[in-house]
């Protein structure tokens, strides 16, 4: 039987050298309960000062929620950390193979 190791997965260490971090952008209502509007400028801002450091990935489900990403994002001026921020659509890699996406880039693309 293959391991995960074997096939090519690891599990780094969040201080191990790394390309960029990924991040989901919030968007259930169940997983903030009663406040997720409250949730987006907060993590807009986690985003603009990760960005300073690094590259960050964001998923996202679609365009509309990309635009609202955005929005967002632009609000709390890290529309100049733009070029560090990438968007995955969830189309292109599923969210049960998101894991792949961190792990082994290859798998669901770039």
């Amino acid at each position: 039987m293959l391991t995960p190791d074997a096939l090519g997965y690891k599990f780094p260490a969040e201080f191990a050298e790394h390309e960029a971090t990924w991040l989901s952008w919030p968007h259930k209502e169940a997983s903030w309960p009663g406040k997720i509007d409250s949730i987006f400028p907060n993590y807009a801002l986690f985003i603009k000062y990760l960005t300073q450091g690094e590259k960050v990935r964001i998923n996202i489900a679609n365009e509309a929620m990309k635009n609202f990403a955005l929005m967002h994002l632009e609000k709390v001026g890290a529309e100049s950390c733009a070029n560090r921020i990438l968007y995955a659509s969830y189309k292109r890699c599923l969210v049960q193979r998101s894991w792949s996406c961190i792990f082994d880039q290859s798998r669901c693309g770039q």
